[in-house]
């Protein structure tokens, strides 16, 4: 596109006052000696912008429940896997003791338990949210629950479907 900067034919331009330098009479003319030249940049329109951004949002719909499945699924097996691994610790605590470790407050490891628990710190949140309590004569010899899971008891119950093993059966309690 080119734009011709002579005003009406006398390639005289009228420019505003502060486009040069002022001697006091307001505007002042200049002569025009070439023409200027805007080049079309190579750039993208707004509708495929647009379309693009549409693609974009359709697949980030499909993909984001598919990641919500997955991140849940791993939850639960990191879950699993600690129940287990706690399962294990206190079979050997009762093992090598002969006594089951006292009963203790939530997101706190018995102190029986602990030299068999290592790697783990109660005092953050399990994998599915909420924190461990280890109970004592409770309406069972000794149990590891879950206090305040981030889960609702219908997903509890289908994750207590899944945690048996070795002819034992490992109960969650929700509140």
């Amino acid at each position: 596109m080119r734009l011709n900067l002579a005003a009406a034919g006398r390639g005289d331009v009228m420019m505003p006052w502060w486009a040069g330098k002022s001697s006091g009479k307001g505007r002042q003319k200049m002569k025009a000696t070439r023409l200027i030249s805007i080049p079309r940049s190579a750039g993208f329109t707004l509708v495929e912008i647009m379309i693009v951004v549409a693609i974009i949002g359709l697949l980030a719909a499909l993909a984001i429940p598919s990641f919500q499945k997955a991140r849940i699924k791993s939850q639960n097996s990191a879950f699993m896997n600690d129940l287990r691994i706690i399962d294990g610790a206190i079979n050997q605590c009762i093992t090598e003791t002969k006594k089951y470790p006292a009963d203790v407050n939530e997101k706190i490891i018995p102190p029986e338990l602990a030299p068999y628990l290592k790697g783990m710190d109660w005092s953050k949140p399990t994998p599915i949210g909420g924190y461990w309590d280890y109970d004592y004569n409770w309406g069972m010899t000794c149990g590891i629950g879950v206090m305040g899971p981030q889960r609702t008891a219908a997903e509890m119950a289908q994750l207590g479907n899944f945690i048996e093993y070795g002819g034992q059966y490992i109960q969650v309690i929700v509140p």
